[in-house]
């Protein structure tokens, strides 16, 4: 199937890139994507809420932001890459692993990626108009089988925080021993009755750590001090988790 079949704005005078501030009309079913090891494959479900066509690009990166459908460098085949979704349709779209050498002791991280052209009418081509492209980028977790420890939703439980103290100012570091990602969402300090904000969303590394900055003037030793994390589980949901620190 030809890019000039789907009816893509070949000519156009101006086309601009929207990564993620204009909102989709292609969405995808689900916030993450979780591919287990024993899995042949993963069906994505896409489905195209405008009222128009629009030809569609999916491929997969290994964590660079300005990866491309030319580029993709992660191990996976797509399959359709590209495509056609008609108005107020939907699309499956199959992910399989190629193989490689990941990590088995714990999860990798890669990015699924889904791009979107609005479709023109014919007579409008060679025509001066603004064509947005739309892309999602979603977050992907290759799972090995076997992982050692507890499962992936004991993951909150299973985080450790650290408070130090040095002459930068203090700061909390976040211990992850498990082999799953640690996806928070916001990270809060609360002591002397105020809920403090330690900046912005992190994602905590299997077998490694983060660490965030105390706000000046927070005593980092102050009795009932709690730390506040809200993750992310397997399903997109929330979990807010509390760690008493003394």
């Amino acid at each position: 199937m030809s890019i000039r079949n789907l009816s893509w704005p070949v000519g156009m005078g101006l086309l601009l890139l929207f990564a993620s501030a204009a909102p989709a009309s292609v969405v995808m079913t689900g916030t993450r994507v979780i591919y287990t090891a024993k899995a042949p494959e993963k069906t994505i479900q896409l489905t195209n809420n405008d009222d128009r066509p629009n030809l569609m690009q999916v491929w997969v990166d290994k964590g660079n932001p300005d990866s491309t459908i030319e580029k993709a460098d992660a191990p996976f085949v797509v399959t359709p890459q590209i495509f056609r979704m008609e108005p107020r349709n939907g699309q499956m779209v199959r992910l399989i692993f190629a193989g490689g050498d990941l990590p088995q002791d714990r999860e990798s991280l890669f990015y699924l990626n889904f791009s979107q052209f609005p479709a023109v009418k014919i007579k409008d081509e060679g025509t001066n108009k603004l064509v947005l492209m739309i892309r999602n980028r979603i977050k992907l977790f290759y799972r090995p089988a076997g992982l050692a420890g507890s499962p992936p939703g004991d993951v909150p439980r299973q985080l450790v925080p650290k408070l130090h103290a040095g002459p930068g100012g203090a700061s909390v570091q976040v211990d992850n021993p498990t082999p799953y990602y640690a996806v928070v969402r916001s990270a809060q300090w609360a002591a002397t009755g105020k809920n403090l904000s330690l900046g912005d969303a992190a994602i905590i590394p299997p077998l490694s750590h983060v660490a965030w900055s105390i706000p000046p003037g927070v005593a980092p030793h102050s009795s009932g001090d709690i730390l506040k994390l809200v993750l992310v589980n397997d399903y997109g949901g929330d979990i807010t988790h509390e760690y008493s620190l003394q």
